[in-house]
């Protein structure tokens, strides 16, 4: 159980997975795990400051990605063109979501807004929602 607990909740297991990404023989996974910890109990008091600097660093690459690929798009054979430009409109889609979603996150949260609604009858109540049928005798 403790296995599982450490593979699913904490941050371990997410070491695991940049320590493998990252390819670094070197990366102690230990300290890798604390620094997570620390970094989602910061998250978790309210500080989204690291996660702004992910959002932040995702549309740099994702943006310089889009470069690549629209200059590659450019000099690739015609056959190809359509692939690569393809691939640097998603690219530029998704740019364009994470600077969406950091901006999103720095503007004031919306307010809530409650609203009464009533729904009272005072018998059996049919709602029909289509097509009115007409009587034929």
């Amino acid at each position: 159980m403790l296995g599982a607990r450490v593979a699913l909740i904490s941050p371990i297991g997410t070491a695991y997975i940049v320590k493998a990404t990252t390819k670094d023989p070197q990366l102690d996974l230990v300290a890798t795990g604390e620094l997570l910890n620390e970094s989602a109990k910061r998250i978790v008091a309210g500080d989204m400051s690291e996660l702004e600097t992910i959002l932040y660093s995702q549309s740099i690459a994702l943006n310089s990605l889009f470069n690549s690929l629209t200059l590659t798009a450019i000099s690739a054979p015609m056959p190809y063109k359509k692939d690569y430009i393809g691939m640097a409109l998603k690219t530029q889609n998704q740019s364009r979501a994470t600077i969406s979603a950091l901006i999103k996150s720095k503007q004031e949260p919306a307010r809530a807004t409650f609203i009464k609604q009533a729904n009272i009858t005072s018998g059996n109540q049919q709602v029909n929602n289509g097509h009115i049928l007409s009587e034929k005798n």
